[in-house]
């Protein structure tokens, strides 16, 4: 019998491959199909869930931060705007949804590095320094205490939002945002996703006080000065 040429083995190994994945993705499917049937239902629940966190969320008492310099991670196709939230108006997040202003940092470059997530892996990143001041932030670092101290899901809280986005679901920690917005909060710290026992700051800027402030540490020769900053006006 004659060897198979390239051609033909690589024919072979593909078609092989296309059946197997055929068979995955007809299970994929069926899953995702009745999850998708459920959706709302799923919406729903999560809703409630976020909603059971208001009482405790709004008797919380919120903390300042003074003169603390954070990172901030953007695409390169914002290094010259850094405290632009324009992308968050564009696309959904894990504390956010299309249209709601958001503003993430990390305490640190490698924190701040981790937690992002563009959609091309190749995306070229730049970051820099954030000097903060804000006034009123809820500190929700300790994850053991979620669940006692404001009903929260300590393990949707920390779920990758984006399986649920995919399939067009509003996920838990969006709809807990909703009830974040609502309070009279700047922003709040959270345990980091991916850098576990680092903190990450989630801030709304448009929701700054007088007072507030982000700017950015550093010269830069390329970038507007009124970009550098953004001044509380509540």
């Amino acid at each position: 019998m004659s060897k198979p040429s390239q051609r033909e083995f690589v024919r072979d190994v593909l078609k092989a491959f296309s059946q197997e994945k055929t068979q995955q993705e007809k299970t994929i499917a069926k899953a995702l199909s009745e999850i998708q049937s459920r959706s709302k239902d799923i919406e729903s629940l999560f809703e409630t869930m976020a909603e059971k966190s208001k009482e405790k969320l709004s008797g919380a008492s919120s903390i300042s931060i003074k003169d603390s310099n954070w990172v901030r991670a953007v695409s390169f196709d914002y290094s010259k705007e850094p405290l632009s939230f324009t992308g968050s108006l564009l696309s959904d997040s894990r504390f956010g949804t299309r249209g709601q202003p958001t503003i993430y940092l990390g305490e640190s470059q490698d924190v701040a590095l981790n937690e992002v997530q563009f959609p091309n892996y190749f995306n070229a990143t730049t970051v820099f320094g954030v000097n903060v001041k804000l006034q009123l932030v809820l500190d929700l670092s300790d994850t053991k205490k979620l669940s006692t101290n404001y009903k929260i899901d300590k393990t949707l809280f920390h779920e990758e939002w984006k399986k649920f986005n995919n399939i067009d679901i509003k996920f838990y920690t969006q709809y807990l945002s909703d009830v974040l917005r609502v309070l009279p909060i700047e922003g709040f710290l959270y345990e980091s996703v991916r850098s576990k026992g680092n903190k990450c700051l989630c801030i709304f800027p448009d929701k700054l006080v007088k007072g507030s402030s982000l700017q950015i540490v550093g010269n830069y020769k390329e970038i507007p000065e009124e970009k550098m900053q953004l001044l509380g006006a509540i």
